[in-house]
């Protein structure tokens, strides 16, 4: 096994689980960065800063916009669908 390098004092980083779960509570159930926050702190023991809560959510938006684009384009003119999805 290799030495951590200098400078990394921590075993381990955010999962993808753990990203996931943020960017939930962030965007799903529209929960304020400083109460997911204290989530986080209280009930899992993990501290965690707004500032990463942000990046999370920009790497999930990321992630999905050629998702987002392939859907916009699959769904405009499609029966049934409203105008609204139509590009931006």
């Amino acid at each position: 096994m290799a030495e951590f390098p200098e400078g990394v004092t921590r075993p381990a980083q955010y999962g993808s689980e753990f990203k996931a779960k943020a960017v939930y509570l962030s965007q799903a159930q529209l929960i304020p960065y400083e109460r997911i926050e204290e989530y986080f702190d209280g009930q899992c023991g993990i501290r965690v800063s707004q500032g990463s809560l942000v990046n999370f959510n920009r790497q999930a938006f990321e992630r999905l916009e050629v998702f987002e684009k392939s859907a916009r384009e699959n769904l405009t003119g499609a029966p049934g669908i409203t105008a609204s999805l139509g590009p931006r």
